[in-house]
């Protein structure tokens, strides 16, 4: 595998991974202003107004990815 398609491969999933986390912070702050006995605030209550941009990045990001590993698996079948 070349090296620029492996660091392609790594700084996408690490944008994904950063995405998700970002997500799960939306998710875990507005589940603690609609439950607050049951689930504990945290020191960082998200805006739930960032939710359908940060679902649009997700959105981005996995085509994004997609597209490179369909291109790698391009380049990898033509070699054969």
């Amino acid at each position: 595998m070349p090296i620029a398609s492996s660091l392609g491969i790594l700084s996408s999933s690490f944008r994904l991974r950063q995405r998700l986390t970002r997500i799960l912070t939306l998710v875990r702050g507005n589940a603690a202003e609609l439950f607050p006995r049951q689930i504990r605030h945290g020191n960082n209550i998200a805006d739930s107004e960032l939710f359908p941009a940060e679902i649009e990045g997700l959105a981005r990001d996995l085509l994004h990815c997609k597209l490179g590993f369909s291109g790698k698996m391009r380049n990898d079948s033509l070699l054969l």
